[in-house]
């Protein structure tokens, strides 16, 4: 059964008051026909210690200087491919579906593996 556009905005609104009832707090506000988020994405560290912040940004800075340094060996292309993504701050599914359309197959943990395995190898990681 296909809604009509009448019905399915009739259906939203009826779903949005009762998640709201039920004191559910959503990240977005609906302004007419207009959805957006109520706050933007560099705002998300907000409540993150310095500290913490400040290691991600090393860790990615380091990262990126290792990936694009020509110098770099990797044992497959895929790795390189991989590691190029991740420097990115691309998502492991999004790598993995690229991965997917060059014809190369590898699961989730897979590709973490050798994330961690060229984490350790460039000691970007401290053991605690």
């Amino acid at each position: 059964m296909k809604l009509t556009k009448q019905e399915f905005k009739a259906l939203q609104e009826e779903w949005y008051k009762k998640a709201k009832d039920s004191g559910f707090k959503d990240i977005e506000y609906i302004i007419g026909n207009i959805e957006s988020l109520k706050e933007s994405s560099s705002n998300c560290y907000r409540n993150e210690p310095n500290v913490r912040i400040q290691n991600k940004e090393e860790y990615f800075t380091r990262l990126t200087h290792i990936v694009e340094d020509p110098n770099t060996t990797y044992a497959h292309l895929e790795n390189k491919i991989i590691m190029m993504r991740h420097s990115e701050g691309a998502k492991i599914k999004d790598i993995r579906t690229e991965l997917q359309l060059l014809g190369v197959n590898k699961d989730r943990k897979s590709i973490r593996l050798i994330i961690r395995r060229h984490e350790d190898k460039w000691n970007l990681k401290h053991k605690k």
